[in-house]
């Protein structure tokens, strides 16, 4: 994780930094965890943060690990590497990001381990995998939106970027989706609008207003999803995750609201609430169903939001493996 920078949240920093302070303080109850942290924010962090946490002074340029931060991979040796994804602001939107471009290849220097640069550009939050991958097999879910966008990828063809995941990830299988949700904007995310809670099971963000605008997203979501299935000849069953009631921001663009928008600790879920007791209960209701003998912490989430992102998006995982 990072630390929120004054510099790039504005307003919202201090109830960043205490939304980001519970996150990572839930999780520290499970596994380790690093929070890098700007020189000048390590002392204010470590005052919030509980002592299990590892804080480093490190130089980036915004707070979503997801996107800019090291992708872990396994080989079949179960040998540890970061993947980097040549970050750009999520399509040139949000400058500066130079320091998080470079971010995934200095901290594979600093954590001895070696680094596999891909030749296209992508963010975490757009990948998303069933953890076949090591097994020799696995499928991959994405979005058109994104990793076809010009502003990533122009002169790529969906082939050359399809062959690129499946050599740095090792999946078989790439699924494409079509539009992420409504003001998405780092050009429809998969975490956002799916996930997988094992092989052969997935969630879907659910929205029954035809009126709404991420409702033919979502359909459209579950048809591609149910002929990937067919094609492939396996049986994929999709839940529906509740869409939390419609906020605006102060600009007015809708805020990305997703309770798929989730951390998967060990032996624990960390989702997000939006302070809507009937959708926070229901989505809390379905992720223990899905995840049972996992506590599940939900942590008010809308502070995170209003910067851009979610739980999921502040959070990368590094699984056990070895170095070298």
């Amino acid at each position: 994780m990072a630390w929120p920078r004054a510099q790039t949240w504005g307003d919202g920093w201090q109830a960043a930094e205490q939304a980001s302070a519970r996150v990572a303080n839930s999780i520290s109850e499970f596994e380790p965890v690093i929070m890098l942290c700007d020189p000048a924010c390590l002392e204010r962090a470590r005052q919030s943060l509980s002592t299990q946490i590892d804080c480093w002074p490190f130089v980036y340029d915004d707070v979503w690990m997801r996107d800019s931060g090291p992708l872990f991979v396994l080989d079949q040796h179960q040998h540890l590497s970061i993947t980097g994804w040549n970050f750009n602001g999520w399509g040139n939107k949000f400058r500066p990001w130079d320091n998080d471009r470079s971010l995934a290849r200095r901290l594979a220097r600093e954590l001895q381990l070696d680094y596999l640069p891909a030749d296209i550009i992508a963010e975490g939050g757009a990948l998303h995998t069933d953890g076949l991958a090591s097994e020799g097999a696995g499928s991959l879910l994405t979005t058109e939106q994104c990793l076809l966008n010009p502003n990533r990828n122009p002169d790529k063809t969906r082939a050359e970027i399809e062959w690129e995941l499946r050599r740095l990830t090792g999946v078989n299988e790439i699924i494409w989706l079509g539009q992420g949700l409504e003001d998405d904007h780092t050009d429809g995310h998969i975490d956002e609008l799916a996930c997988f809670t094992r092989p052969g099971v997935l969630l879907l963000c659910g929205c029954d207003d035809p009126d709404d605008a991420n409702h033919g997203v979502i359909l459209d979501a579950g048809r591609r999803l149910r002929a990937a299935a067919e094609a492939g000849g396996y049986a994929l069953d999709i839940i529906a995750l509740p869409q939390p009631e419609k906020r605006q921001a102060r600009g007015g663009e809708r805020l990305t609201l997703s309770y798929i928008n989730f951390y998967l600790a060990n032996d624990a879920v960390i989702m997000p609430g939006f302070a809507q007791r009937r959708y926070d209960a229901s989505a809390r209701a379905i992720v223990a169903e899905q995840f049972p003998g996992r506590s599940i912490r939900q942590i008010p989430a809308l502070p995170i939001v209003a910067g851009g992102g979610g739980i999921h998006c502040l959070t990368q995982q590094q699984p056990i493996g070895l170095a070298g």
